[in-house]
């Protein structure tokens, strides 16, 4: 089962071919949580075969995210992925320039975004996307080509909307029933349960439950 988000970066295609030794970096931002890029790559205009370097800068960065259970930024990117604008699940990713003299500041060059909840509704990883970059006036300045891996894990947040730390009960029998996951009986449009209840079922993870499901319409399923 899928534990964490996983980003990858190919690389990126300029309309316009950078000077040769300019520096660049990238950063990725989800739901305002920002993955920092440490690694910077520099474009080279010739190659050491001596062909063109043709705007292609070649980054190969990796990240990975992870929001442990009940903490806030779990909660937020659950909201994001229920939420009716399907913005708010958008991943970005930040390409920065950095300064060609000494004491310069470090400038955002453009960014490129991907939905989440798309992955979620079609239920497959994006293993080679190409987005395109766009700079700070909505200018098309390149293209970047990434990978997205993990959407089981993005519908396991999506599906946790209880949290049993701020639950609270008033009024109400001290009542203990154990429920064995074997217990637990699951027909699609027959039968539903609330969160709560599957959340405290003893030994069992509702979200393994749905993920193993065969959704109506479905052949094979997406990939994983």
């Amino acid at each position: 089962m899928a534990s964490s988000l996983l980003l990858h970066v190919h690389d990126l295609c300029f309309e316009e071919e950078p000077a040769d030794g300019t520096e660049f970096y990238v950063s990725v931002d989800i739901v305002a949580h920002v993955l920092e890029g440490r690694e910077v790559v520099a474009y080279t205009a010739t190659a050491e075969e001596g062909e063109a370097g043709g705007g292609m800068l070649d980054l190969q960065q990796a990240f990975t995210f992870h929001a442990p259970k009940w903490s806030g930024l779990h909660r937020s990117l659950g909201s994001a992925l229920r939420s009716a604008d399907e913005e708010d699940a958008d991943v970005f990713f930040i390409v920065y320039q950095e300064a060609s003299e000494p004491g310069g500041k470090v400038r955002e060059a453009g960014s490129a975004f991907l939905s989440l909840q798309h992955m979620l509704r079609t239920r497959a990883d994006l293993p080679d996307e190409t987005l395109d970059l766009i700079d700070g006036s909505g200018r098309l300045i390149g293209a970047m080509s990434v990978a997205v891996l993990g959407w089981k894990y993005l519908a396991r947040v999506a599906a946790h909307p209880f949290d049993p730390a701020c639950a609270q009960l008033t009024d109400a029998p001290a009542l203990q029933v154990p429920l064995p996951a074997d217990a637990l009986v699951f027909a699609m449009g027959q039968l539903q349960l609330a969160p709560a209840l599957l959340a405290v079922a003893a030994g069992s993870e509702p979200l393994d439950v749905f993920l193993a499901l065969e959704l109506p319409g479905e052949g094979g399923g997406g990939s994983g």
